[in-house]
């Protein structure tokens, strides 16, 4: 994704052309994501083309590759987003296995996709998570310039719940070294953004909590648009700040 210095982008997934509408002037990245379908569940292709036909050159979007836990299942699906005209397509990596993430990197390397991949890790798999905090490499060499960091589970802790600061600090300065983007997202609270800003990812990524009742299978609310942003144009306005001063 195209981040800014001393800037964390917004994500919000939407499941409608209605909800865009709600939001687009106050979001950094449209998400197209079927929220009642498990993580990652994805829209249709007819639908994903409507909007990009409506919004490409206004808005920033990215979609959901799906709830794919198979190499067999990718690659069936992958190629159909190709040519959609999607800035960014999030793949999933389920299965807490590092030999099975190394042959989805495997098959991603050798993609010529000029659509821009975002590995989308789980923080209930420690183990892949470990692994890709000591082989950023790995992800780099698969043309994957982004990481989201986000939960399995929607019923269970988010992400920053499972992870203490250090590792959030650790893993995203440790990414950037490599060039690597860091989005955060998982059941991510209002409540929760001042914390997460002074950690610096590049990107935050939410759903539930822009919506009524804090429901990810309600509708968004513009009102918890509207305060959500607020926090990140003050965290701009301190950043700016500080390089100033």
């Amino acid at each position: 994704m195209n981040f800014q210095k001393n800037k964390t982008s917004l994500l919000i997934s939407v499941d409608n052309k209605r909800e865009i509408k709600k939001i687009k002037n106050y979001v950094d990245v449209i998400d197209l994501k079927n929220p009642i379908d498990g993580a990652l569940g994805a829209w249709e292709k007819k639908e994903i083309q409507e909007i990009i036909s409506a919004y490409k050159n206004e808005i920033i979007i990215s979609a959901t590759l799906g709830n794919l836990k198979t190499i067999n299942e990718i690659k069936k699906k992958i190629n159909i987003f190709e040519n959609l005209g999607l800035d960014y397509l999030k793949v999933g990596f389920f299965k807490d296995s590092v030999t099975h993430t190394k042959k989805i990197l495997d098959y991603l390397k050798n993609l010529n996709f000029k659509t821009k991949l975002v590995a989308v890790l789980f923080a209930e798999n420690k183990n892949i998570i470990n692994f890709a905090l000591n082989n950023f490499n790995f992800f780099k060499q698969s043309n994957i310039n982004t990481i989201l960091m986000d939960t399995k589970n929607k019923n269970s802790l988010g992400t920053l719940e499972i992870f203490s600061d250090e590792f959030f600090k650790n893993f995203i300065m440790s990414a950037k070294i490599k060039k690597i983007n860091i989005g955060i997202a998982g059941k991510i609270k209002i409540m929760d953004l001042n914390r997460l800003l002074r950690l610096k990812p590049n990107l935050v990524g939410i759903r539930g909590a822009a919506c009524f009742s804090n429901q990810r299978e309600s509708s968004i609310s513009v009102k918890s648009i509207k305060k959500i942003k607020s926090y990140f144009i003050e965290e701009t306005k301190n950043a700016q700040d500080v390089a100033g001063a």
